[in-house]
């Protein structure tokens, strides 16, 4: 097992124990003793009323990663609004979805090749690769894009500066007029040295506003 910050905002899903459903319930904050304290909507699907000392599996997914955890219903509270106390947990089992861990992010940047030269949106990042968000169409200097297509991503860096990596399109989703691309980074041990540095630095910065 690992130690893990469960970020308020996260959803998790989890099953009481002797019970198949699932069910998910939104992070509102960490107490100072430790507890998840947590919105609770019944529905015609939910089981009984939950009550403290009930067990449950639970897990939540976090950077390119499942965390699961085993738990118990501290207290349950209907007024104002259903919450749900749970005990935090003292180990997190984690899977990897990914090689390497992702940042979700939304971070302004350019794509370039020999075609065009576009201004789009890092949704994700990774030491691996990133997933870009722009424009197609009429109206968008992106056309005709194809899997395996190179390019030059720009990554901002500190200030008004910023550093390019070279990456190639290996998945896209068109709706309408927008694109989104998965790009596998391919650079050479120099700038992968760098890329790392600029992902380690923003995962270090993630972790630390989800642990506050």
């Amino acid at each position: 097992g690992e130690d893990a910050a469960i970020p308020p905002g996260k959803t998790i899903e989890f099953q009481f124990v002797g019970d198949h459903q699932l069910e998910a319930t939104t992070v509102l904050c960490i107490d100072a003793r430790r507890t998840i304290i947590s919105g609770y909507r019944i529905t015609s699907r939910s089981r009984a009323i939950p009550r403290a000392g009930t067990g449950l599996k639970a897990f939540f997914e976090h950077q390119g990663a499942i965390y699961s955890f085993t738990s118990q219903v501290t207290k349950f509270v209907t007024r104002p609004k259903p919450l749900l106390f749970l005990a935090y947990p003292k180990k997190f089992e984690v899977f990897q979805m990914r090689a390497h861990k992702r940042i979700h992010c939304l971070m302004p940047s350019v794509i370039e090749n020999l075609r065009f030269k576009s201004q789009c949106y890092i949704r994700d990042l990774s030491s691996s690769g990133c997933c870009v968000v722009a424009g197609e169409g009429d109206d968008s200097v992106i056309q005709d894009l194809m899997i395996g297509d190179a390019f030059n991503v720009f990554l901002p860096m500190d200030g008004l500066s910023h550093d390019t990596f070279r990456a190639k399109v290996r998945r896209i989703v068109r709706q309408g007029d927008t694109l989104t691309v998965g790009m596998a980074f391919d650079c050479d041990k120099d700038a992968q040295l760098r890329l790392d540095r600029v992902v380690n630095r923003l995962l270090a910065v993630d972790v630390a506003v989800s642990t506050v």
